[in-house]
């Protein structure tokens, strides 16, 4: 929890680019808004300088949620080969075709980061996995599933951070998220001190905060279904969108952008 990978600066006079994803949530995700945003990525950016962050919530993983009225009844039953590794089959499947197609858009895998969020973070919890066989525990580690180290993959855990440093401007903290209500915000800032992008909330927001240089907390939206059956038709203020982020050695910029009757939109309501 709290670790920090680093990722490393740009050459000197060189620019790097990230499209930040985040909140997918597999099977009710835009895939159509995701390759409107492919597909600005590539008219903009030479393939040199691309990568791609996926900043958790990428897959849904609703069967071992304690919200599924069934989980405890079927992990009492230990329902692994009928239930739970069926469904988190499907989702790695689709997980790794996402990656293939991401990995067209880049020079390297090297250049896709993930972030595990809260919802991938359901494999792991000790109430599910601890009651889970041995032989069954490698169905549900994304980190094997997803042949991350194969690839070549920078891939952290849930709550942990990505660091973007600048010689200039704040340092960039990347997560997923933790804190919801009307104060997120300001709560992830204060577990951070410095400037930090993070999903989880499916908002679009930003604020900055004193500091020295200057901070901003960057809220990325979803991109996925903003009306899911769980929500029983419930009224939300969830945004669809993404986030470029553009990066010398000295400075990192950072463009929440929001998906709106089809168009992309940067953070002024300009079409992009």
């Amino acid at each position: 929890m709290d670790k920090r990978t680093i990722i490393d600066k740009p050459s000197v006079g060189k620019t790097e680019s990230y499209l930040l994803f985040s909140d997918l949530h597999s099977f009710d995700c835009d895939i159509k808004g995701v390759q409107k945003f492919l597909d600005l990525f590539k008219k903009n950016v030479p393939k040199v300088r691309r990568n791609i962050i996926l900043n958790g919530d990428i897959i849904d993983v609703p069967y071992l949620s304690t919200h599924d009225s069934r989980f405890k009844s079927l992990l009492k039953a230990q329902a692994f080969e009928d239930h739970f590794i069926p469904e988190m089959d499907a989702e790695i499947d689709w997980y790794n075709d996402l990656i293939e197609k991401l990995g067209e858009y880049v020079t390297d895998y090297n250049k896709i980061f993930i972030t595990l969020g809260n919802h991938e973070e359901r494999c792991t919890r000790p109430g599910f996995i601890n009651k889970t066989p041995h032989m069954y525990r490698p169905s549900f580690d994304l980190e094997y599933r997803l042949h991350v180290k194969k690839r070549g993959i920078p891939f952290i855990d849930y709550n942990d951070y990505f660091l973007m440093k600048a010689n200039r401007s704040a340092n960039l903290e990347i997560t997923h998220g933790t804190h919801c209500g009307t104060t997120h915000l300001k709560r992830h800032f204060d577990d951070v001190h410095t400037s930090i992008i993070y999903g989880h909330t499916h908002q679009a927001a930003m604020q900055t905060f004193k500091g020295t240089p200057t901070c901003t907390v960057y809220n990325n939206p979803c991109l996925s279904n903003l009306d899911p059956s769980y929500m029983g038709g419930r009224i939300n203020n969830w945004a669809k969108g993404a986030s470029f982020i553009n990066r010398t050695r000295d400075h990192i910029f950072v463009n929440i952008c929001q998906m709106q009757d089809n168009e992309i939109l940067d953070q002024y309501g300009n079409r992009v």
